[in-house]
């Protein structure tokens, strides 16, 4: 058995195949470099950049409290 199926489980199924192709292609964002020509239809190039900058900002400050507040009341065993 050679190394690379020993690396990965059950490796010839057919669901950890399409897993494998699923998890390429939705990670890939192949979108991600048009949506810019996208919404240039509809706002100028400094507000996407402001929003894009704002929303990223955002999300660090409310991911941050949220895994905290997560630490502080979450499953504990005894």
């Amino acid at each position: 058995m050679n190394k690379l199926a020993k690396s990965f489980p059950d490796y010839g199924s057919r669901n950890i195949r399409l897993y494998y192709f699923l998890t390429f292609f939705l990670n890939a964002w192949f979108f991600m470099p048009n949506w810019v020509f996208y919404f240039n239809q509809f706002i100028s190039i400094k507000e996407i950049a402001l929003l894009s900058g704002t929303a990223k900002v955002l999300q660090i400050f409310m991911e941050i409290p949220s895994g905290a507040i997560a630490d502080l009341l979450g499953y504990k065993k005894r």
